[in-house]
């Protein structure tokens, strides 16, 4: 191979390299946002009984163990689940989020006290009147992100992608 012609490789090279970025962030919030449904889904409740005037299980009452990700139960949780695709040049982000009124009081815990002399509410418990509700922390963002840095996933997913990018090449 001539000067000239390794200099064009390494010219290609670099211009397909630079756009790897967006690919790369891509694959990292498509393997986040899969491994955040796989915690979603680790603990499920169990089925509404036969007949009931619902598909979905609202107004049953269910005590998730404090620390643990929240059990499935109407999938309202993983429905709400976010991605936008990656943006940028050398360098380049994705998002996921979720954009469910009550995911932040899952993932990190919530302390509501009354506007009035207590609240109330009706589930299958029951009548509930209360002056505080604490809400334990459930997470399944952070949960999801611990296994991924333990594991690679993320790193692996990314790479992925970017190999795959530069293939492209030829």
């Amino acid at each position: 191979m001539s000067p000239e012609e390794n200099l064009a490789l390494f010219k290609a090279i670099r211009d397909q390299a630079s756009t790897a970025a967006v690919p790369a962030a891509d694959g990292m919030a498509e393997q986040f946002d899969g491994d955040v449904g796989r915690v979603l889904k680790m603990h499920a409740h169990a089925p509404m009984p036969a007949g009931a005037p619902h598909k979905r299980a609202y107004g049953i009452f269910y005590k998730a163990a404090p620390g643990a990700p929240p059990a499935f139960a109407s999938g309202d949780l993983l429905a709400s689940m976010v991605r936008r695709p990656a943006s940028g040049g050398i360098t380049a982000s994705a998002l996921v989020g979720n954009v469910a009124v009550y995911a932040a009081v899952q993932e990190f815990g919530l302390d509501t006290w009354a506007s009035g002399p207590f609240m109330q509410w009706h589930n299958d418990q029951g009548w509930w009147r209360k002056r505080l509700v604490h809400q334990n922390r459930h997470p399944f963002f952070s949960r999801a992100l611990e296994t991924e840095l333990a594991n690679g996933s993320l790193s692996r997913a990314a790479a992925n992608r970017f190999e795959a990018h530069m293939a492209l090449l030829g």
